[in-house]
């Protein structure tokens, strides 16, 4: 059943003193969605069915994708200003999407505000009782977005100077399976909010290679959580004996990109990147797990750079959690955008320079 348009999450007064309504998305909202990311984005978004309104209509529907509306209250008629959306992506893992707002009530402060607030109202919905991370990404050119994430309690944890690409492709055959490399690059910062009871779940042994690269990532979370302080027994290592080899690997056609998680055996390393060197880039989580450590050491020396360090992203097939070395491995030399200037938040500076230092 569809959520009658007056039954709003939060009511609030905007920068503009105008009043504001949130309340949750409902299929009929497709239309005016697919207008604002086209308003925004042209038709370059990284997820083409935003064009679709029929495919986002079913989007919407879905049981665990959340999306919030903002309208403007002033009037006798709410009027539609954006929207965004949380989606339950795993039975612990949330993650949230970009906040697009019309032309026409861009610059009142709407993006943020909407994403606080829809984000302290939805967490509370039973249906995230279990989730403990929440996942996000912002623009490293919009310092304004990376204040949302701060605002709101995520914290930083990566940076990738060629995450995403723009571009049109709607007209993509996906039956030929090629990645799409093309398009304009777009730098992006990793964030993570732990919920509910993350830090009891996650396992507080970690084992890294002793690696200047992946201890300058381990210590900048370290430095940001105290959890990290009280409860971490870190273990350094130059090697490990495990040859484990389990993976679980994702290939997005979108963004031309390859995402791998787990351990894997020197001889597949060398056969993912013949096999990858077409793309645009390979990401690579290794537990941070003895285990682990042999597969941190061939990918640094296959030329993977290390690019963050997420906490509790890693369940093991026993449902430990573990935290992630989070690599990339660049088959070409990344360029950085020239029309995404770099505006950084002083907390999230040393973990761009490290990254864009290594390459």
């Amino acid at each position: 059943m569809e959520l009658l348009q007056q039954e709003y999450l939060v009511k609030f007064k905007g920068r503009d003193g105008s009043l504001y309504g949130l309340r949750l998305g409902i299929p009929s909202d497709a239309e005016l969605i697919s207008k604002t990311f086209i308003e925004h984005f042209g038709f370059g978004y990284i997820d083409a069915k935003v064009y679709d309104v029929g495919k986002l209509s079913e989007a919407i529907a879905q049981k665990n994708s959340f999306w919030f509306i903002g309208e403007l209250l002033d009037n006798e008629n709410p009027e539609f200003c954006g929207g965004g959306v949380i989606d339950i992506i795993s039975p612990y893992i949330a993650q949230m999407s970009k906040v697009v707002i019309r032309t026409k009530f861009q610059r009142k402060g709407l993006a943020s505000e909407m994403g606080i607030k829809g984000i302290f109202k939805i967490l509370k919905f039973p249906q995230f009782e279990k989730v403990i991370r929440l996942n996000a990404e912002a623009r490293a050119s919009l310092k304004s977005t990376q204040m949302t994430m701060r605002n709101q309690g995520s914290k930083p944890y990566g940076f990738n100077p060629i995450y995403a690409n723009l571009g049109n492709r709607l007209y993509l055959n996906k039956k030929e399976e090629k990645p799409y490399v093309k398009g304009e690059t777009i730098p992006l910062i990793f964030y993570s909010r732990t919920l509910n009871n993350f830090w009891e779940r996650r396992n507080n042994v970690v084992y890294l290679l002793n690696d200047e690269d992946i201890l300058f990532f381990y210590d900048y979370q370290l430095n940001n959580n105290r959890n990290m302080k009280k409860r971490d027994l870190l273990i350094t290592m130059e090697d490990s004996n495990y040859k484990s080899h389990d993976i679980e690997i994702k290939q997005n056609f979108n963004l031309g990109t390859v995402h791998i998680k787990g351990c894997m055996h020197n001889i597949f390393i060398k056969m993912f990147l013949k096999k990858f060197k077409k793309w645009r880039y390979i990401d690579w989580r290794i537990p941070a797990t003895e285990e682990g450590v042999r597969s941190m050491k061939m990918a640094i020396e296959n030329d993977f750079k290390v690019i963050g360090y997420d906490i509790g992203s890693y369940l093991a097939r026993d449902g430990t959690l573990h935290d992630s070395v989070f690599l990339a491995y660049f088959p070409r030399k990344v360029k950085l955008n020239p029309n995404e200037h770099l505006d950084i938040l002083k907390k999230v500076r040393p973990i761009v320079d490290k990254v864009l230092d290594s390459l």
